[in-house]
């Protein structure tokens, strides 16, 4: 294992340890180690004494990324302090603070760490846990960090907000006297305004308090679209979650989770609250897997979140898939879901990475130990996510004087790493660039070289500091033998 710190990305190191490339005849940037395909080589990011940050690579399969915590607490830290490039986009004024030893009040953080940009950490009852101070270290002086404390005094205790005070961090308690209430007060925190909509209606998610699977699976949703999290029993909607919905002026509920969790009462009360019948949906499983599924494929199918990249949590305790919601709902290279597992693989989930399997997929996030998740689990995972069809690497070096029509910037430079898959009607590219100014735009064209053709694809513009990382497939005008014509 390694850790993955290359400007070109994990996808293009799997690649590359693919075709057993030895060297780059043009390197923008030094890659971090490629691991030979013949064992995996491990190197952890962090102090030994401490959970590790893992990668494993190098053997021909898709990379993952464990978060790999000696517990809990210490799981939550290296997750809010990822390197790799798959981090999230977190701000550093704000961190939401939940009990880590139950679930109940700390279901709600996601919606306050999407609003604030922010991570969620996690300390026991009654004191401040070194994993959480170490934690809260990297994010620089206290004086400039606010702690979101999530639930009353039976939560977290008087004397832990009062030692953070101490230390010169600013605290706000947003709790109330049940874990309904308290889900209610962290969204009613922010105004109506700042609510998340879907297909034009501002929305809210709607979770069981009796348990914690779906809340979870919902988290990175809430996380990444400022959807409020709401919770109720399974056979009454409590009067505090039914005046939040209407003091946020939601318009549309979606419920996590089947019947058992929220009955169909309660969903008809819910439609009375909105309003419309039509408004009020439910995304559920057979199983709090398949309902960890069904959220996957909502929040690719309609928000916009990633099939490049999955996450998985253990579905048999809340901590490490709650402080997991939030880097999946912000991942710098774009939201993704959280799939549940078991102690061994569920069919639901094993079904939905085998089907994510494609050139174009880059990585795995694995959150916990192997208590958590196994390392065979974790090996199972990446064979169900690694295609078995050939996916060719195609290289060229940029530069500026080659510029058709030109002239280009005469000492403008760069590098593209090309994946193209006709099967899937796919290309997928990894673009790093040296100019002067900020890249317009990136294309493939036809014609012979030298020959300015037309644009057959339109790749992802590099940013202002010169990457771009992305896929082009059918739904951009991309089939199969433009690829073909590709490789």
């Amino acid at each position: 294992m390694t850790v993955v710190n290359s400007l070109i990305g994990a996808s293009a190191l799997r690649r590359l340890a693919l075709l057993a490339a030895a060297a780059l005849l043009l390197a923008v940037a030094p890659l971090a180690g490629i691991a030979s395909a013949d064992d995996v080589d491990v190197t952890d990011a962090e102090d030994e004494e401490l959970g590790t940050i893992q990668v494993s690579d190098g053997d021909d399969l898709i990379p993952s990324i464990r978060f790999a915590g000696t517990g809990r607490e210490d799981t939550a830290r290296l997750i809010s302090g990822d390197p790799t490039d798959f981090a999230a986009q977190y701000e550093t004024g704000t961190v939401v603070l939940a009990r880590g030893d139950d679930y109940p009040d700390a279901l709600a953080g996601s919606y306050a760490a999407g609003q604030e940009l922010a991570p969620i950490l996690l300390t026991p009852t009654d004191f401040v846990h070194p994993n959480l101070q170490l934690a809260l270290d990297h994010w620089g002086d206290p004086a400039d960090i606010e702690i979101v404390i999530l639930g009353g005094t039976a939560a977290i205790s008087a004397e832990v907000e009062e030692d953070l005070e101490d230390m010169g961090y600013t605290v706000d308690r947003r709790g109330g006297a049940t874990r309904i209430d308290t889900a209610a007060a962290v969204a009613t925190a922010y105004d109506p305004a700042d609510v998340g909509e879907l297909d034009g209606m501002a929305t809210a998610i709607v979770a069981s308090a009796e348990n914690f699977p779906d809340a979870l699976v919902a988290g990175a949703l809430s996380t990444s679209n400022n959807f409020p999290l709401l919770l109720t029993w399974q056979d009454e909607l409590p009067d505090a979650t039914a005046d939040a919905l209407d003091d946020l002026e939601i318009e549309q509920v979606i419920i996590a989770g089947g019947t058992v969790a929220v009955s169909a009462g309660v969903e008809t009360e819910l439609e009375g609250v909105v309003g419309d019948a039509d408004n009020v949906r439910r995304v559920s499983g057979p199983n709090r897997f398949g309902t960890a599924v069904a959220f996957a494929d909502m929040a690719v199918d309609e928000l916009g979140f990633s099939q490049e990249h999955v996450n998985l949590a253990t579905g048999r305790d809340f901590p490490d898939a709650l402080t997991l919601g939030p880097h999946a709902g912000l991942d710098y290279i774009g939201p993704s879901p959280i799939l549940l597992t078991d102690l061994a693989m569920p069919p639901e989930t094993g079904a939905h990475l085998e089907s994510l399997a494609d050139c174009g997929f880059e990585s795995l996030h694995v959150a916990g130990g192997s208590a958590a998740i196994s390392d065979e689990l974790e090996q199972e995972a990446r064979e169900a996510l690694t295609t078995a069809d050939a996916c060719p690497l195609l290289s060229a070096a940029l530069t500026g004087d080659k510029e058709v029509p030109g002239p280009g910037q005469a000492d403008g430079a760069g590098v593209a790493f090309v994946v193209a898959d006709a099967t899937a009607a796919q290309v997928c590219v990894d673009l790093s660039v040296d100019l002067d100014e900020v890249a317009a735009a990136a294309h493939i064209h036809t014609g012979a070289e030298g020959v300015a053709g037309g644009v057959v694809i339109t790749l992802p513009t590099p940013d202002a500091d010169g990457f771009a990382s992305g896929c082009a497939g059918p739904d951009d005008g991309v089939d199969a033998d433009i690829v073909s014509d590709i490789v």
